[in-house]
């Protein structure tokens, strides 16, 4: 389980790319904190910057990283901003003018396209065949690009879409949700959901909160 404590500090900002995570977070907040959040679609920070993936994770302050020293300014007007609508305003307007649209072409955002769209029911030797790369490329692409090997995009797709189906207002069964997510059977689905969550696809259903679309906070079972 990934745990992050926020502790007092000081006035000034800091920013840290996240990355995907394979366990859930518990997040422990010991002081008054004002904090934003950007999620990126998978592989669309490409969108802004061509700095590796695993050394943009290894950076202390990302956002300067990419953006430059003059984002300081910008943060500082953000902050000063206590309206959440402005806010994501300003942000949606600093990060438009921003784009430069580097992984258009790049097989890791076509890869990523096929995966979402097909759920993760989808074969990696398929993909690269499609490509016309082989699998070694292809794992060098994902991990620069989207910061997940193709294997374990394509169980988190496969998850994401159980997921969804699991808090829709009227849920097949879980079995029925088992195989239309294509796992192998629900032995396989509740493996998969221990593995993410450390919850059963069960407590899930019956303990999950949906917000913002896709954004699902898991209540405490203790």
């Amino acid at each position: 389980m990934n745990f992050c404590s926020i502790e007092s500090g000081g006035s000034s900002f800091s920013s840290k790319l996240w990355g995907f995570h394979e366990k859930i977070f518990n997040v422990s907040i010991q002081a008054k904190t004002d904090q934003v959040c950007i999620i990126f679609h998978p592989g669309g920070i490409r969108n802004f910057t061509d700095i590796p993936y695993e050394v943009l994770l290894d950076t202390p302050d990302v956002f300067t990283a990419i953006f430059g020293e003059e984002s300081n300014d910008f943060l500082e007007q953000v902050f000063e901003t206590n309206d959440l609508a402005k806010r994501t305003a300003l942000l949606e307007h600093f990060l438009c003018k921003r784009i430069v649209n580097l992984d258009q072409k790049t097989a890791s955002a076509w890869a990523v396209h096929q995966i979402l769209k097909h759920n993760g029911n989808i074969k990696i030797g398929l993909l690269s065949k499609e490509l016309r790369i082989n699998n070694s490329t292809l794992y060098k692409h994902f991990i620069n690009h989207v910061g997940q090997t193709p294997k374990d995009f394509i169980k988190t797709a496969r998850f994401r879409s159980a997921l969804s189906l699991l808090k829709q207002q009227n849920p097949a069964s879980l079995t029925d949700i088992s195989y239309s997510s294509n796992y192998y059977d629900q032995s396989h689905f509740i493996k998969e959901f221990l593995h993410f969550t450390n919850c059963t696809p069960k407590a899930i259903r019956n303990n999950a909160v949906v917000e913002q679309e896709k954004l699902i906070w898991i209540n405490n079972l203790q």
